[in-house]
């Protein structure tokens, strides 16, 4: 619906304007080759791409370069959403030459909830002039921003988009996390976490798919390969999960859920631990089979 805003404010009809990639019947995975194809297909009238660089429900981790260069070989601007992808995957966008991302800090950044936002512009954007852009009096050159001259001295890079002040006590908290991000590297949070997904799957395996009473009442609708995948499992249920999760919720253990009927399982490498990972799929298995019983 953002997206559709953008649309109608700029006079079209997002029925007519917004192109859809949906996964093949009987998957739940993007295939990359539909993506480019779809690209391939409208590239001629696309005016901009947006997709996220994990897909918030299934955790499916886009191939961020690889879609890039289709986009561009068609002329088209590509943003990418990374609300799921920062703090929880490899990113190097001006190496893959991203126009532009935006995210929130909240999710593996730790920042907590509220905190600010942040955007990638790439730096052949970021000074251009020519371009059509919001402006607020953030945007403005602090060192001229006093001046009153009322005219636009743009802050060049990415800073220039910005449109108001952050708020002082979020950034201090995202500063605080990011100090610690400093202290733990990416390459090694990565490395904990694939090992705890992997953990994640092994566990499930053993209590819903080795469980006679269960075998055949869920599904793990996230990739199987463990590069394709950002820091999350999806998992899908036959039924409704929602008394599973007020039985969760008074046993201490917080979980998200969409449509009723999927739980998404994440991992937090700076703080979660392992045994909390055990603690959590051995009390959804309990409760599950708690209310097949029923």
């Amino acid at each position: 619906y953002a997206v559709q805003s953008q649309i109608r404010m700029h006079g079209y009809n997002p029925d007519d304007a917004m192109i859809f990639v949906k996964p093949r019947d009987g998957e739940h995975i993007l295939r990359t080759e539909d993506i480019i194809a779809k690209i391939n297909e409208h590239g001629d009238s696309i005016a901009m791409i947006l997709l996220p660089g994990v897909q918030f429900f299934t955790c499916q981790l886009f191939r961020i370069k690889e879609i890039t260069e289709a986009a561009h070989k068609k002329g088209c601007y590509i943003g990418w959403d990374l609300c799921h992808a920062v703090g929880a995957v490899e990113l190097k966008l001006h190496e893959w030459d991203v126009d532009f991302a935006v995210w929130c800090t909240y999710k593996y950044l730790n920042s907590g909830p509220g905190s600010v936002g942040a955007c990638f512009v790439n730096e052949k954007f970021a000074n251009r002039d020519d371009m059509k852009r919001l402006e607020g009096w953030f945007s403005h050159r602090v060192e001229t921003r006093f001046d009153m001259t009322n005219i636009m001295d743009r802050t060049p890079g990415a800073s220039g988009f910005q449109l108001s002040n952050s708020p002082i006590g979020e950034v201090i908290k995202l500063i605080s996390s990011l100090q610690i991000f400093k202290e733990f590297p990416m390459e090694k949070q990565i490395k904990r976490s694939r090992k705890a997904i992997a953990y994640i799957e092994a566990l499930y395996k053993h209590y819903f798919l080795d469980d006679d009473e269960l075998k055949g009442t869920t599904e793990v609708i996230s990739p199987t390969d463990p590069l394709e995948r950002g820091n999350h499992l999806a998992i899908k249920f036959s039924s409704p999960v929602d008394s599973v999760c007020e039985g969760l919720a008074k046993r201490g253990i917080i979980v998200d859920v969409r449509r009723g009927e999927i739980i998404r399982a994440s991992f937090a490498p700076l703080y979660n631990s392992f045994q909390d990972l055990h603690t959590f799929l051995s009390t959804l298995h309990d409760l599950c089979v708690q209310q097949r019983n029923s």
